[in-house]
């Protein structure tokens, strides 16, 4: 009796043909959302689990992370670099001696501005046991004052609640931190005798530091404010040309205008900017080359025409693509429709 026994042996399947890729100048094509989901399990969170079209007319710059196209700005001037930046500022004036500001200040400065990461690790079990080792150091020795900020920073943003923290990014929390800069810059170049004597060789760290955290915070709150509207921004140049007070025309085109718009334009050949923090460069630059004609519209009829006719535009574009009135004054656009609501009505108060 005999038994025969048939092993089925799988035969190997033809690889599938592979599909030709696009050559374009820009980016390449989008992979299918499967293919984003395998991306994502080996470790490419990232990514995006949908097609998200960025790289139409390739006006980003890309790169490709496995086997997905990943389009993405420039960081030089990013909101995470600027906070690391203001963050180090402050480091250097808690240890600055060339000053005259109240230090405290910088600890809820600190607080609001620092990187999302360093507040991560304070709040982590490191940060809460680096914070109990230097409590109970403080408690046997004596610390330097200067060296209490950095302890009172850790316990602040250790215990703050949550409300205080959530405004950290926000248009309340830039106007916070903008208004502790503004007073902490008058305190340095009064205490220290005036602009002239702040840049000492005793002070001038302190004066770079300020005058750093100072130009970021400005920068941080017009990114917010220029989230928060929909207007055509380009308007607002002839604008500010027209309405700027006297003494703002006179420092553009004096010689430390010019010097201003010189370095700007330099940074601006080098490094990408933002297309908001463009717009300050135009204007200095707009102003700077403006013909004696187009100036002397401002203070005339004619000048108060054309701004409130720019005015009511830009308040006809807020109102409409915020979605209305009512939306206009959310949380999130309550700053930029006072703002437009101001201009417009000064522009009706100078015209009659």
């Amino acid at each position: 009796m005999s038994i025969s026994l048939r092993l089925a042996l799988p035969t190997a399947r033809p690889a599938p043909p592979l599909r030709p890729r696009a050559r374009n100048a820009g980016c390449p094509p989008a992979p299918p959302a499967s293919a984003l989901r395998t991306d994502a399990l080996r470790g490419c969170a990232s990514l995006p689990l949908t097609q998200q079209p960025l790289c139409a007319g390739a006006a980003r710059p890309c790169r490709r992370r496995g086997s997905a196209a990943v389009c993405h700005a420039s960081a030089y001037l990013s909101p995470p670099t600027m906070q690391w930046v203001s963050a180090a500022a402050a480091a250097v004036l808690f240890l600055a001696k060339g000053t005259g500001i109240h230090k405290p200040f910088l600890v809820p400065l600190f607080a609001l501005q620092a990187p999302t990461s360093v507040i991560s690790w304070i709040k982590s079990e490191y940060g809460l046991w680096t914070a109990f080792l230097a409590l109970l150091v403080r408690l046997f020795f004596s610390v330097p004052g200067d060296l209490e900020l950095p302890l009172s920073t850790m316990l602040l943003v250790s215990v703050a609640p949550y409300q205080v923290m959530d405004l950290r990014g926000t248009q309340g929390g830039a106007i916070v931190s903008l208004a502790l800069t503004a007073y902490l810059a008058f305190q340095h170049f009064t205490r220290t005798g005036g602009i002239g004597k702040a840049f000492d060789q005793g002070s001038i760290i302190a004066t770079v530091a300020i005058i750093c955290i100072t130009v970021i915070n400005v920068i941080l709150l017009v990114l917010l404010l220029a989230e928060a509207t929909g207007i055509h921004k380009s308007f607002l140049v002839p604008l500010f040309a027209l309405q700027a007070p006297p003494g703002v025309i006179s420092w553009i085109k004096s010689e430390y205008g010019p010097w201003t718009a010189f370095l700007a334009l330099l940074v601006r050949l080098f490094f990408p900017l933002p297309g908001e923090l463009e717009l300050p460069l135009l204007t200095m630059l707009l102003v700077s080359v403006a013909p004696y004609q187009v100036m002397n519209l401002r203070g005339t009829q004619g000048g108060a025409i054309v701004s409130l006719a720019i005015a009511a535009y830009l308040a006809f574009q807020h109102f409409t693509r915020t979605g209305g009135i009512g939306k206009a004054f959310d949380q999130a656009s309550i700053i930029a429709t006072l703002a437009i609501t101001c201009i417009t009505v000064i522009n009706v108060i100078l015209l009659f």
